[in-house]
């Protein structure tokens, strides 16, 4: 079972609640989000309110790890977005972009890593 991990006390913890600017990893092993830290940050750069990041290597069939990205409004989630995307055009990885229109909700999907953005 995976275990919640806060990097910023590097503390490993069953629950943990989330302050502003921080990210919260759910791996069994903490290297399996390195691949992916490069649109951590980058949604972090752009002041998302939460990042959580989620290993799913085991439990399915079509990603290898869930980012999930919380905007503080309709024009952060527009930013996030585009972060996101930009981190994935450095990476070198061809993603598609649902819900781009959305107020709500966005989701960048790059086969193996999936970012989900929320607007408040």
């Amino acid at each position: 079972m995976n275990e919640m991990m806060n990097t910023n006390n590097e503390s490993n913890e069953k629950e943990s609640s989330l302050d502003s600017n921080e990210i919260v990893v759910k791996v069994a092993d903490k290297s399996a989000y390195e691949p992916y830290k490069g649109i951590i940050d980058a949604l972090l750069d752009k002041h998302a309110e939460s990042v959580e990041f989620f290993d799913v290597r085991d439990i399915s069939g079509f990603a290898d790890a869930f980012i999930i990205a919380t905007a503080r409004s309709e024009p952060n989630a527009r930013t996030l977005r585009e972060a996101a995307m930009d981190a994935l055009d450095v990476m070198g990885v061809p993603y598609k972009v649902e819900g781009e229109k959305s107020v709500r909700w966005c989701l960048v999907d790059a086969g193996h890593v999936i970012v989900h953005i929320f607007n408040r």
